[in-house]
């Protein structure tokens, strides 16, 4: 017989509104960092370590969390590795060449468009729009 699963309190959890917000620090963070070593490095070079070093957060979180990597696919985990590795390697050598704040805009068109076209009422459209006119500014 199986254990029902138990929630976690309220005040343990952070909701997806904060791991919307938490996330996009990280994210918006590690560019920053990464942007800097372009001085050291190629923005290629830099993507890398930002991934080498991103994946080693990751194993040392769900480790320190009692977690196990058991059962993780390592096909699955090494190309999506590969992936973010390639798309943040080609985004940086784009900040090379364009101005940081251009950069970035051009990279929010994507989840934009994602959003426009899985929006299912009038207050997702709203939101796509304020995104899409902060983009433009």
């Amino acid at each position: 017989m199986t254990e029902p699963l138990r929630r976690a309190p309220d005040t343990a959890r952070l909701g997806a509104a904060g791991l919307v917000v938490v996330s996009s620090l990280s994210a918006q963070l590690g560019a920053t960092y990464a942007f800097h070593l372009f001085s050291l490095t190629s923005p290629t070079m830099a993507a890398w370590i930002r991934n080498l070093v991103g994946a080693i957060v990751l194993v040392a979180l769900a480790l320190l969390r009692g977690g196990s990597l058991r059962g993780v696919n390592l096909r699955v985990a090494i190309a999506l590795g590969l992936i973010l590795g390639g798309m943040n390697a080609t985004f940086y050598e784009g900040l090379l060449r364009l101005p940081l704040g251009d950069g970035v805009a051009v990279e929010f068109t994507g989840p934009i468009v994602v959003a426009a076209l899985m929006g299912r009422n009038r207050r997702h459209v709203l939101w796509v729009a304020l995104a899409a006119a902060g983009v433009l500014a």
